[in-house]
């Protein structure tokens, strides 16, 4: 007969005796007698409890199926595994394993010391992780998966938003469906994607990728390190470039501006031209009053006849206005020389014997003390 030894003093049981034991729960602690049921720890059917001080309640193996391992462990429904001091698989089909671990979903499982899986379908595994909502996943320490379908990896990472995915050191993706990738990277907004170290993309419908990238503008785009992409439907290409404007791309920034080559000739109405385009679009002929533009369309012609600009109209009233101040000055001085030539030598209007003379702009005063000329080519009112 098989035997089972043990050293002096302690209880011998056959092999075959423990194979063909009818009882269908086992517990085996330091301080209970192999063989014997107690009222405590083991009580599901094909369950096992182990662990010190299992008649005392500190372990319990209660659903069927359950295993039970460490002091305080607990496997209290059908299929529970609870391995390590404290740990509790309290839902079916649960794992938990590591001291104070928790699996208290249907099918949830739970590896590393105070790691929890909370709901059914939950995967946490690493030191302090945790899954609280249905079908989340938290791999690493302190990592947390809490939003619905949500999945986090590294360490300290945080997947908060629905359907959301967070991988890296200290990454966070809070936005519904966003995606967060990198160290300290953030993706906050709903449908964002942030992409590399400290990358943010907060904007909804958002991507920012690159070394510290942001992206916070609604369906806003930033590529590469230090972009900023602001403004709804904005584009940021480039190291440092910076959008100005709504509905914008940016290739730089104020102060330090790029070129862009290689750009093909555009052909619709909003396509981007090139310079060759331009050079071969600057003929243009002028024919006396029509100006011909030729370009690779068509000629295109303008009638320059009424074109004035307001300077040259304003000149034109002036020009207009002295000539007619120098005729009116011209009659009166006429008037003049008519009035003086009718009176005689002596006359109290003509004492002084004073004559007057226009010709062209020139005015020549004679009195009795000589001539006095005046120029009046300058005269205007």
């Amino acid at each position: 007969m098989n035997m089972l030894k043990r050293k002096k003093n302690q209880t011998i049981i056959p092999l075959s005796l423990v194979l063909s034991m009818v009882l269908v729960s086992v517990e085996i602690s330091a301080n209970t007698n192999v063989g014997t049921v107690a009222a405590t720890g083991a009580t599901g059917t094909n369950s096992i409890a182990i662990g010190a001080n299992v008649s005392n309640e500190n372990i319990k193996a209660s659903g069927a199926n359950s295993i039970a391992v460490g002091a305080y462990s607990q496997a209290i429904d059908v299929n529970a595994t609870a391995v390590g001091a404290k740990s509790t698989a309290s839902a079916k089909n649960t794992v938990a394993f590591g001291t104070g671990a928790q699996a208290a979903g249907y099918s949830a499982t739970a590896i590393g010391a105070r790691s929890s899986a909370l709901i059914q379908f939950t995967t946490a595994v690493g030191a302090s992780s945790k899954a609280s909502t249905e079908y989340s996943t938290a791999f690493g320490y302190e990592t947390q998966a809490t939003g619905l379908k949500s999945t986090a990896f590294g360490t300290g990472t945080t997947a908060s938003g629905k359907f959301s995915l967070a991988t890296g050191y200290r990454a966070t993706a809070s936005g519904s469906q966003s995606v967060a990738s990198g160290l300290v990277t953030k993706a906050t907004g709903d449908y964002s994607t942030a992409t590399g170290s400290y990358a943010n993309a907060s904007g909804s419908y958002s991507v920012a990728e690159g070394y510290k990238a942001l992206a916070s503008g609604t369906n806003s785009t930033a590529l590469g390190a230090s972009t900023q992409a602001k403004h709804s439907n904005s584009v940021a290409l480039g190291a440092g470039s910076i959008t100005s404007q709504a509905n914008s791309v940016a290739v730089g920034k104020a102060g330090a501006e790029r070129t862009i080559t290689n750009v093909k000739a555009g052909v619709n109405a909003t396509d981007a031209v090139n310079v060759s385009q331009l050079i071969a679009n600057t003929s243009m002929t002028l024919s006396g009053s029509t100006l011909t533009v030729t370009d690779s369309k068509g000629d295109v012609s303008t009638d320059l006849a009424g074109l004035e600009t307001n300077q040259s109209k304003a000149n034109a009233v002036n020009i207009t206005k002295n000539a007619g101040d120098i005729t009116t000055n011209k009659t009166a001085i006429t008037n003049i020389n008519t009035a003086l030539s009718n009176d005689k030598d002596g006359d109290a209007t003509n004492e002084l014997n004073t004559k007057f003379a226009l010709s062209g702009t020139k005015l020549t005063v004679t009195d009795a003390g000589g001539d006095l000329n005046v120029d009046l080519s300058g005269l205007e009112t």
